[in-house]
């Protein structure tokens, strides 16, 4: 079992994961966090739904709506009412927490697997001249308002099957992947380590920026904080 396979089990059914998904949850810290946020929720859903109701509730309500004039309801069913509701937010809030958790996760997962694939991109020395650079992103509808270092590679790729700008920032020996996604939207900054590979995806006004580097590496904060400033987005 991989860890899209279990993210995917954790979120549609996580009261059966077997051995298989244990073992794996074993090997994989971020894979473990996410089982053990998802057994909490499935716990809070269980609660929720098997909360009390006060002893003859049934008759009660048959013996009031024989009335002509209709009564205010008692103290008790409303403490018992907003019970269910406050219950029924913290499931909406876990489960919220969740989703987002495992949507930043399968996006770390994509931008490691699509700089693993485009190791041609890694090996580019450039620098990009900068019209080169204007005709890479102009597809994308992207475009730079200030430079953002030495570009040794500039083009585009796929992420979640929308088009976004690929490039290699080399100001040291290290090279670093960005990718400039105008159809991404992220709540707020995740970094991740995952496969080898340091990475930080950040909202960005109308986009996303996501930048890797190799596991050992640090991502210059200087550097993120340029490139969050110069890109301009598509109107």
């Amino acid at each position: 079992m991989n860890c899209l396979e279990y993210r995917r089990l954790m979120e549609t059914a996580p009261a059966e994961a077997g051995a298989e998904a244990h073992e794996h949850a074993r090997g994989c810290p971020s894979c473990a966090d996410l089982g053990r946020r998802a057994a909490r929720l499935d716990r809070l859903m269980h609660r929720a739904v098997r909360v009390p109701l006060p002893e003859n509730l049934e008759a009660r309500i048959l013996m009031r709506q024989s009335f002509d004039r209709p009564q205010r309801p008692r103290a008790r069913h409303r403490a018992w009412a907003a019970l269910a509701a406050g219950l029924l937010l913290a499931v909406a809030v876990a489960w919220y927490g969740v989703r987002v958790v495992d949507q930043e996760a399968r996006l770390h997962e994509e931008l490691v697997a699509l700089v693993e694939m485009a190791d041609y991109a890694l090996e580019a020395r450039g620098p990009v001249r900068s019209d080169a650079l204007s005709d890479a992103l102009r597809p994308v509808g992207l475009g730079l308002r200030e430079p953002v270092g030495t570009v040794s590679f500039a083009g585009r790729c796929l992420v979640r099957g929308n088009l976004s700008g690929h490039l290699v920032i080399r100001e040291s020996a290290t090279p670093v992947s960005v990718f400039l996604m105008p159809d991404e939207h992220v709540s707020r900054t995740s970094s991740f380590r995952r496969d080898g590979w340091h990475g930080i995806v950040a909202p960005a006004g109308r986009g996303t920026v996501g930048m890797v580097v190799p596991g050992e590496e640090h991502i210059d904060p200087a550097l993120l904080e340029r490139m969050l400033r110069a890109v301009r987005w598509r109107s």
